[in-house]
């Protein structure tokens, strides 16, 4: 299995192209964990349209406030299973 974290903010402009590139690499029992950082843009809504489009291989996390970068990223690898 393999794991991919993406931490985001506000990344509506990206999320979709980065997703589906990732998605089209993996394997039915890999996944991405998506780690969003307090978004005040659509990303939200676009991470979970693909989390309802394959539950399976999209985690998605959503924190209520900034906390930068690193903590986003922390907080998506200790969600990783792979």
């Amino acid at each position: 299995m393999i794991s991919v974290c993406i931490a985001t903010y506000n990344g509506e402009k990206f999320i979709k192209e980065q997703v589906d590139s990732i998605i089209s690499q993996l394997s039915n029992e890999d996944e991405i964990i998506i780690s969003d950082d307090g978004s005040t843009d659509n990303t939200s809504r676009i991470c979970q349209e693909y989390k309802a489009k394959y539950p399976k291989n999209i985690k998605y996390i959503e924190n209520e406030e900034n906390l930068g970068p690193a903590a986003a990223r922390n907080i998506g690898l200790k969600k990783a299973t792979g």
